[in-house]
């Protein structure tokens, strides 16, 4: 993603986040694979957890909450 500086201009392409800076995405080290959610993001219990090709949708960001 791409954001904009503080009194600069935003970088091209523009690209809005509707993600908090507490939504993370889970690469898999030494791959371009994330840990995606599987059904298009379904958000239900039992929703199986995939390995997914990256790229910048919401079934690959995670929220890390403690327990």
């Amino acid at each position: 993603m791409t954001s904009s500086r503080a009194g600069g201009k935003p970088s091209s392409p523009q690209t809005i986040s509707i993600y908090s800076q507490s939504d993370h995405s889970i690469l898999i080290r030494d791959t371009n694979v994330n840990v995606d959610l599987s059904d298009h993001g379904n958000p239900a219990d039992r929703t199986p957890i995939t390995l997914w090709g990256k790229w910048s949708g919401k079934n690959q960001v995670w929220r890390l909450e403690e327990a």
